[in-house]
């Protein structure tokens, strides 16, 4: 079970950082074995003052043993005490190298986390991402990736509290009668039985605490992302409303274990002090000195001061941990999801296959079809050639941009092929896309400057082809206004842009990849129909020495502007 665990915490975290647990692990077991030689040494300190004889006499062959044996009183305590803070400095400076570590080791297993997540997810096939809502994966991404690293952490710190435990209780039940073991044996029991009896409840609050964030942060993105029509409509109470349920049952359930925490400590606490004091009736009852009592009283005092807070720090971690569980296993989830994209694999072929000029694109035989359901794309063949302005045309719910992520090569289809000069561009995706620009139905901008969303990149951007771009599709014309130019924030979405505007950005964004081919996915659909017939005249101007396969729902007054209209039913 420890291997299968240590296993899918390699799979989670990889090898140089399952080291590095492996580390955390010793040095908290290195604090907590400090922890008991601390309290063990204090103890000793009152007997050796106390009765020198009793605790000495057996060691004085001891060379050390017998210098420190023949000192008078003062010197014995000056160098006992000595001894001690010693001790505990050196224990102290390790507690805080072990609170740096376990801080390190979260912050680099959510750090590695949320990269490898953010990654899975940009790589995953396009058909995943029609499936899942964004939000959901924003959420396992922040808020699931915290509670997994906090997982590891919680488990470290639990370790280390065991060993602990175990330590103590060792050196208590080395000192003292049966009646004290199963005294403490008892106080064990406690704790595993209040543990058995919460963990239930623990599991629901867990997984109804991960359900709830998923709904709150969809709330959120609705409302923000809809925020044109939630302020028009009058819809701000609605989305409070339904943020503010699935917000207050999310946070409930981090109450109640907060509460459920709380407890073991209060029982606890009031079993320690039954303890103390029956250990004190025993020793009073059997009529022991002070001088006998007091070495062994203040071991078991100083044991019960650190395990009371020991077991219940062990509860809460092991609450925490059924609480974090969930977490953890849908990270686990999300990593053995086999849903990937193959990357580009550079080879000689490839690169030939790059510098090779769009001659024909083949569309031979499609079939499409979501699952189970029926056929969307039915036995499509069509030929494009360098050049060509094709227009499929039809209904909502005809197929059209089905179609056009198949061209894009985003699904896969049922049956049939198509070939990018003769060759099927599945296996060959990477450089298909570099041969492609693409203009979409729904115009996602950057909450950034015009510059970055044109080139999608922060550094190494063309300047020629940015320039070119832009002055193309007329841009330039609107860049001038600004005062900032290119460098002009654009606002969430492109707010702070007309609907022209962000369609030549879009375009110029298309056109900024030196694409041979074109693709626009009704790219003109969001405006009225006398800019349409505008806009779209610029795009096929601009474009005239590329292929452009378009799509439209209304296409009467400009069909004669492609060679070829297909349409679709």
């Amino acid at each position: 079970m420890i291997n299968l665990f240590f296993k899918d915490l390699k799979f989670l975290i990889g090898k140089r950082l399952l080291y590095f647990v492996y580390i955390v692990f010793f040095i908290s077991s290195l604090v907590a074995i400090l922890d008991v030689i601390s309290i063990g040494s204090v103890a000793l300190f009152v007997g050796v003052i106390l009765e020198p004889e009793k605790f000495l006499i057996n060691y004085t062959h001891f060379e050390l043993i017998n210098s420190y044996y023949n000192l008078d009183i003062l010197n014995r305590v000056i160098i006992g005490s000595v001894i001690i803070l010693s001790i505990f400095i050196f224990k102290g400076i390790l507690t805080f190298i072990n609170s740096y570590l376990n801080a390190q080791l979260a912050y680099e297993i959510k750090i590695y986390l949320s990269k490898k997540l953010f990654t899975s997810y940009l790589y995953r096939d396009y058909s995943f991402h029609i499936d899942k809502n964004p939000s959901t994966l924003w959420k396992n991404i922040i808020t699931e990736v915290a509670h997994c690293s906090g997982y590891v952490s919680v488990l470290s710190n639990l370790f280390g509290a065991v060993v602990l435990v175990i330590g103590i209780l060792f050196v208590v039940i080395s000192n003292s009668t049966i009646y004290f073991t199963l005294i403490f044996l008892f106080f064990t029991l406690i704790v595993y039985f209040l543990n058995k009896y919460f963990k239930k409840q623990i599991k629901s609050l867990s997984e109804k605490r991960a359900f709830y964030d998923s709904e709150s942060s969809k709330t959120i993105n609705h409302a923000l992302g809809s925020i044109k029509e939630t302020i028009l409509f009058n819809r701000e109470n609605w989305f409070i409303s339904l943020f503010n349920e699935s917000n207050t049952i999310s946070e409930k359930q981090k109450k109640n274990l907060t509460i459920i925490n709380s407890f073991p400590r209060l029982f606890i606490e009031l079993i320690s002090i039954v303890i103390l004091l029956i250990v004190f009736i025993f020793f009073v009852y059997k009529n022991y000195t002070v001088t006998e009592i007091l070495p062994f009283l203040t071991l078991i005092t100083l044991s019960i001061m650190r395990l009371v807070p020991v077991f219940s720090l062990i509860s809460i971690h092991l609450n925490s941990l059924r609480f974090l569980k969930t977490a953890k296993k849908i990270i686990f989830k999300e990593f053995n999801n086999k849903n990937k994209r193959k990357k580009f694999n550079s080879s000689n072929n490839n690169n030939n296959l790059k510098k090779e000029k769009f001659k024909t694109l083949f569309i031979k035989k499609i079939n499409f079809r979501y699952d189970k359901s029926k056929k969307i794309i039915d036995n499509l063949n069509l030929s494009i050639k360098n050049k060509d302005k094709i227009l499929f045309v039809g209904p909502s719910g005809s197929g059209k941009s089905t179609l056009i992520n198949l061209l894009l090569g985003l699904l896969k289809p049922t049956s049939g092929k198509i070939l990018f000069n003769k060759k099927d561009i599945l296996k060959n995706l990477d450089i298909f896309h570099s041969k492609i620009g693409y203009v979409p139905q729904d115009i996602y901008l950057l909450d950034d400057t015009i510059k970055k969303n044109i080139t999608f990149s922060d550094a190494g951007y063309d300047k020629r082809l940015l320039k070119k771009s832009i002055e193309k599709t007329r841009l330039s014309l609107d860049i001038k206004k600004f005062i900032k130019g290119v460098n002009t924030k654009i606002g969430h979405r492109g707010r702070k842009l007309s609907g022209g505007q962000k369609q030549r950005l879009a375009l110029a964004r298309a056109l900024y990849r030196n694409p041979e081919i074109l693709i626009m996915d009704e790219p003109t659909s969001s405006i009225d129909e006398k800019s349409e017939i505008k806009i779209l005249n610029e795009f096929l101007n601009v474009s005239k020495n590329l292929t452009v396969i378009m799509v439209a729902h209304r296409a009467k007054k400009f069909e004669n502007k492609f060679n070829k209209v297909i349409k679709l039913k």
